[in-house]
């Protein structure tokens, strides 16, 4: 097979038919090994751009077919499987509820609380703390609190009844995230009248070890009961990992 050989410059210029523009095919200043450049049995148009050689960056490939893609691995932010430093998707879930009911105020409603153990429940993930009434994150992340107070009282009046989420960041000072108030007026003389209270917040945990929450129950007739139950959820609290902080 017959060779070109073009020493000194090592470049080589073909022109189009007018004389104005070229392409140029140059020689790199040094080579390890020889080089060989192989052209396709295709028709090939090069509008614009660089060749690149087989095993070089795809960085100037912006218009891949994902589906000819046949080796390596795709990173999850761009379809792909397995996890990255942002975690899609719910990964923790976890319920907690008052197993034995009480009257009067409370803050923070420090006893008497468990893991729903139903039978069908379960957890995803890690599951939240409990100490004295004061609940701790197993990770940091977005955390949504969904709390929950049954009331009941009998033969009387409540004008209001207060449930409050409470959170702190420092593991010291609570502020109120969420209050939810309902009131209880006499229906009947024979049976307690009930009212319920719901309230959600949003937590940015970012420390494991001081941020934590807590629930709080004010009531304004004290006889008033908040409602717990070892066997159903009366007064709950739900945690749910929305996503890494």
């Amino acid at each position: 097979m017959a060779e070109l050989r073009v020493k000194e410059t090592g470049t080589i210029k073909l022109f189009e038919s007018d004389n104005t523009s070229s392409v140029t095919i140059a020689s790199p200043a040094s080579l390890g090994a020889d080089r060989t450049i192989t052209l396709p049995d295709a028709s090939v148009t090069l509008a614009s751009g660089t060749m690149l050689a087989t095993d070089g960056s795809g960085a100037s490939l912006t218009a891949l077919d994902a589906g000819n893609i046949s080796a390596g691995t795709l990173a999850v932010a761009r379809g792909g499987t397995g996890t990255t430093s942002y975690t899609a998707g719910i990964t923790a879930a976890s319920q907690w509820r008052l197993t034995t009911s009480f009257t009067g105020d409370a803050d923070p409603i420090a006893s008497n609380w468990e893991k729903n153990d139903t039978a069908g429940y379960s957890s995803l993930g890690s599951d939240m703390t409990e100490s004295s009434g004061v609940f701790t994150f197993p990770s940091t992340g977005y955390w949504k609190i969904d709390c929950n107070a049954n009331f009941y009282l009998a033969n009387a009046d409540s004008r209001s009844n207060q449930v409050f989420l409470k959170t702190t960041i420092n593991n010291s000072a609570y502020t109120q995230q969420g209050d939810a108030e309902t009131n209880i007026s006499e229906a009947d003389t024979t049976y307690s009248t009930w009212a319920s209270v719901f309230s959600t917040f949003i937590f940015d945990v970012t420390s494991t070890s001081n941020c934590k929450c807590s629930m709080q129950v004010t009531v304004d007739n004290d006889s008033t009961t908040t409602k717990g139950s070892s066997t159903v959820n009366n007064t709950y609290i739900t945690f749910t990992r929305l996503g890494d902080t």
